[in-house]
């Protein structure tokens, strides 16, 4: 079992390295069995198919968040 089972994922989509980053990033969670949330404007903006989560209830929906591109 992953030691986190919820990450949540911010990135900053103007920075030409962070979809790859992190749709490598989803996709290598997800092979290890993590639900992978992000933010509102993350999931619009870079299509991510993963759902957004609520920033309201962020602490409640996810164990480790990660950002990429500052």
């Amino acid at each position: 079992m992953p030691a986190f089972r919820s990450v949540g994922i911010v990135a900053n989509p103007q920075r030409p390295d962070v979809p790859e980053a992190v749709t490598s990033a989803i996709a290598w969670l997800q092979r290890r069995g993590v639900r992978v949330s992000a933010d509102p404007d993350s999931h619009r903006r870079l299509q991510l198919a993963v759902p957004p989560f609520a920033w309201d209830s962020l602490a409640s929906e996810v164990d480790l968040l990660l950002t990429f591109g500052g």
